[in-house]
């Protein structure tokens, strides 16, 4: 792949009727990723998110549409994967998500490019409630 201007392309491969998953490639600087989110597990999950570049770190700022199930000890997460042990285990915690509390997390623990989800985790239990990918 050789890039010809700033963007972003949607690269996969196709043989014999079968679709690789897609990579995406971003060249030059963005300070800006969004996602929406999906519902998971039978979980409820909604809304988009933002993620922006901020001195020493990222904030990842949730829509003020955004919801989600509420369980004991839901929590927000930066991950490279929506399975909920996995998210646990390697996972950045950005802290609680309660209905009426913050929906604004700043953490210099991460680089814009450095994950790929937002995910909603039941902590306890290790369950993903919903998860956005992250695109440029």
């Amino acid at each position: 792949v050789t890039a010809i201007a700033n963007g972003t392309a949607e690269i996969h491969a196709k043989s014999e009727g079968v679709k690789s998953n897609t990579i995406v490639f971003s060249v030059g600087a963005s300070t800006v990723r969004t996602g929406t989110f999906v519902s998971a597990g039978g979980y409820q999950s909604s809304g988009s998110v933002t993620v922006s570049e901020v001195t020493n770190g990222v904030q990842v700022q949730l829509s003020a549409n955004f919801s989600a199930s509420i369980a004991a000890g839901t929590f927000i997460y930066l991950a490279n994967s929506t399975n909920g042990a996995n998210v646990k285990s390697s996972g950045l915690e950005l802290g609680q998500y309660t209905p009426t509390g913050t929906k604004t997390f700043i953490t210099s623990q991460a680089t814009l490019q450095q994950y790929q989800y937002v995910v909603v985790l039941c902590k306890p239990f290790g369950i993903t409630f919903g998860y956005a990918q992250l695109t440029p």
